[in-house]
């Protein structure tokens, strides 16, 4: 995974949105503390199910997990396109 946390806030413009997660413990499973990602309609969104979820079932203080596009740009601080996004329950 190259980022692990919590959604602190979203933004939307023109159908995109920008969520900016965080990474509020340390963890071996997160590439980086913080990422703000890219999140466009192409980008695959798993709900804690396992079942596809909209862009806007996403909300903030939801635990996520994201892959990003390449990797994303950084080192603590992450930038990156989502390629594939999870929902997951409490970590």
């Amino acid at each position: 995974m190259d980022i692990r946390g919590s959604i602190v806030a979203s933004r939307y413009n023109e159908g995109q949105v920008v969520l900016e997660v965080e990474n509020f413990s340390p963890s071996p499973n997160s590439r980086y503390n913080r990422a703000y990602v890219l999140v466009v309609p192409t980008a695959q969104i798993i709900g804690a199910d396992g079942q596809t979820i909209s862009l806007s079932e996403l909300g903030q203080g939801q635990n996520v997990s994201v892959l990003l596009r390449g990797g994303g740009r950084g080192n603590f601080v992450g930038i990156g396109v989502a390629r594939k996004l999870w929902v997951e329950n409490d970590f």
